[in-house]
């Protein structure tokens, strides 16, 4: 069974029945599903000889990350990990494009909703290391939204964001159709979820594929507006932090 949350501090010891001895964690917990998993890194070289640096253990409860991440690498892996949790918890079945992408929109909807605290590190990490990056962290403890980007910069292409119905990613047009009214988790779900749509189409993701094919383009796909569209990733950042407060689960200031 998953560990429940051990209330650790950064050097406390796990065992992790896939990757021997953990020395390292983060001092929080994260909950995605019926699951609760504390991020740690093994002692002594790979959490299992792998090609990815990140490793989920369901039955210790531990996300094992490769020792020695920092900066951009640790943020892509820590994500990655997240991605893999939120697949077993809603499947990792065949499903077109537009399936994927709501499976991915709904697993980050419901890691920031949940885990609050690992939102705001998870951003400070690309504050302090994108090049030119906005403060991410520092925004999502104002209370004033940044404005919502007319257009977002997807690996090249340019999608337009305006409020009108029926909601979604139009591929054709180029846009995304948002709902009217204030950030909450609805306006979090098809935010992401369009533009995470548009991701894998630039990929070539559209029709069923291997679960491992869309994971890498979620992935990459968001990091990569990160790093290329900060007002755009300030903007989801902040309305996932939103909704986190209009949920009453508010420790984005703590």
């Amino acid at each position: 069974m998953p560990a429940r949350d051990a209330g650790a501090g950064a050097r406390s010891v796990v065992r992790c029945a896939s990757a021997s001895v953990c020395v390292a964690r983060l001092p929080f917990p994260v909950s995605l599903g019926p699951w609760k998993f504390a991020v740690v890194w093994p002692a002594g070289g790979s959490a299992r000889g792998r090609r990815s640096a990140c490793f989920v253990d369901a039955d210790a409860g531990c996300i094992a990350l490769e020792p020695g991440l920092t900066g951009l690498a640790l943020a892509q892996a820590f994500l990655e990990a997240v991605v893999r949790i939120g697949e077993c918890a809603r499947g990792r079945g065949a499903a077109d494009g537009v399936r994927q992408a709501r499976r991915f929109a709904a697993t980050l909807v419901e890691f920031a909703l949940r885990n609050p605290r690992a939102w705001l590190w998870f951003n400070l990490l690309l504050a302090r290391h994108l090049p030119g990056a906005p403060p991410f962290d520092r925004l999502l403890r104002l209370g004033v939204a940044p404005p919502r980007p007319a257009l977002v910069q997807v690996q090249g292409q340019c999608i337009a964001l305006r409020q009108a119905s029926p909601i979604g990613f139009d591929a054709q047009r180029g846009e995304l159709r948002l709902p009217a009214g204030p950030a909450d988790s609805t306006l979090a779900m098809v935010a992401v979820a369009g533009l995470t749509e548009a991701m894998q189409q630039r990929r070539g993701l559209a029709a069923v594929a291997a679960p491992a094919r869309y994971r890498s383009a979620q992935v990459e796909g968001w990091m990569a507006l990160a790093g290329d569209d900060g007002p755009a990733w300030s903007w989801i950042a902040w309305t996932l932090a939103d909704a986190v407060r209009a949920a009453g689960r508010d420790a984005i200031g703590a």
